[in-house]
């Protein structure tokens, strides 16, 4: 696992939602309702209930909800493995191509999860989600313009726009595309996998029933 992304719901009607990856590939989507989690110390412990390999966490701090959870869990771990999240903040990244900019940190971790699903990418792209439609509801439910700082959503896709719209929290989205945001992945860290592995002598080979069978036989 290289990241658990998390968009807490403290309470409420909204679910906490829990986005798992490896690599490219996200795991199905953990959903719980907010009354089940209506503190920091109840989304703290799901996570660590989910958490596997020393993963990246990535907590969305949007609306005040993460902040707990956030304090319960730096205590006990390092700070490179916990990220707090803030869609509002500015960016001052650029797209693929250098050419534009963006006017917040939220509509920078969209867009790069749009170029990371371009299939037209040498290579095809390295993402595969689950079968969700909830999920893809969520993921193309956002409009964005190009403005004068850049790309930036629409007026009518902010996050509590897109709630009225879809008469739910776009939560499983935003966990999954948050989760693409930081952590490990293949493009960055597959040398040091690949170095890893040579170090272990290679990648164990699973030796089936069958094969063993014909060498007890020969």
């Amino acid at each position: 696992m290289c990241t658990i992304s998390v968009d807490p719901a403290q309470g409420g009607d909204d679910h906490t939602a829990i986005a798992m990856r490896y690599d490219g590939w996200y795991d199905q989507i953990v959903t719980v309702p907010g009354v089940e989690t209506p503190d920091g110390p109840s989304v703290a412990g799901l996570i660590v209930q989910h958490r596997r390999d020393n993963a990246v966490i990535i907590i969305d701090m949007g609306g005040g909800y993460g902040g707990s959870a956030y304090d319960h869990l730096k205590a006990n771990l390092e700070k490179k493995l916990l990220v707090a999240y803030k869609g509002a903040e500015g960016s001052t990244a650029r797209t693929a191509d250098k050419q534009l900019g963006f006017d917040s940190k939220r509509m920078q971790v969209y867009w790069q999860f749009k170029e990371a699903l371009d299939p037209s990418q040498p290579g095809g792209s390295p993402i595969i989600l689950p079968p969700d439609p909830i999920l893809l509801a969520d993921l193309t439910a956002g409009r964005f313009d190009i403005g004068t700082n850049g790309i930036k959503f629409r007026a009518d896709s902010t996050k509590e726009k897109l709630t009225k719209r879809l008469g739910r929290s776009p939560d499983r989205g935003d966990s999954v595309v948050n989760g693409w945001y930081a952590g490990a992945k293949a493009m960055t860290d597959g040398r040091n996998w690949d170095e890893i592995r040579n170090r272990r002598g290679g990648v164990p080979r699973v030796v089936m029933g069958h094969e063993s069978q014909r060498r007890v036989h020969a």
